[in-house]
């Protein structure tokens, strides 16, 4: 075999791996977008307190004593009221309350993704809060990060409170929510706001 096919043939060679790795990376990358297990995280009592920790996610949270963990999800944690009781009709539980946690990737390279599209709304809630003063919309503070809070009330069936976190630099969004219905919609908020007083994001 002449020099040149040698050349030539390892030319080929080095091309194909690089369409190879090339459209690997892209795969994965692919994979990376979309909702995230949270699998193998740690959950443990302290003192009081239920603490939910994915050392992955860098998430962590304290749930109030005497909460259960609800369905089991990969993708999510949930975790009921002690007075929960479910209703097979609707997502609104007959009492009690739900606690959901979950965090989402999207995709860095679409410049308007969900956490750009968040960051911005926060930034519009911030710079005209007269505007927003009478409606379903928030910003908050969550471990020092900015927070987007949103109320959907679909009385008489209940209530879901939507807190949604941005990570820009990760186009991350951390997402933590609660449903309740009926006279329990008040202590069911106040559980919540205890949550998210113990929301930590490394």
């Amino acid at each position: 075999m002449s020099r040149k096919i040698i050349i030539l043939v390892v030319l080929i060679c080095v091309i194909l791996l690089g369409v190879g790795l090339g459209a690997l990376k892209e795969y994965r990358y692919q994979e990376s977008i979309g909702i995230v297990s949270l699998k193998n995280s740690i959950i443990q009592t302290i003192d009081d307190q239920i603490l939910v920790k994915n050392k992955k996610t860098g998430l962590s949270f304290k749930i109030p004593s005497g909460c259960k963990q609800g369905e089991e999800s990969l993708y999510s944690f949930v975790f009921v009221s002690p007075d929960f009781l479910p209703n097979d009709k609707d997502i609104f539980p007959k009492k009690g309350c739900i606690f959901v946690a979950g965090i989402t990737n999207y995709d860095k390279r679409d410049l308007y993704n969900h956490s750009i599209w968040l960051k911005e709304r926060i930034e519009s809630i911030l710079a005209n809060p007269e505007e927003f003063e009478n409606s379903s919309l928030q910003v908050l503070i969550v471990d020092g990060r900015y927070a987007y809070k949103e109320v959907y009330s679909y009385l008489p069936r209940g209530e879901n409170v939507k807190i949604e976190i941005p990570r820009i630099e990760e186009a991350k969004v951390y997402e933590i929510e609660t449903w309740s219905s009926g006279e329990d919609i008040e202590q069911c908020q106040k559980e919540f706001d205890q949550i998210l007083a113990t929301v930590k994001i490394k």
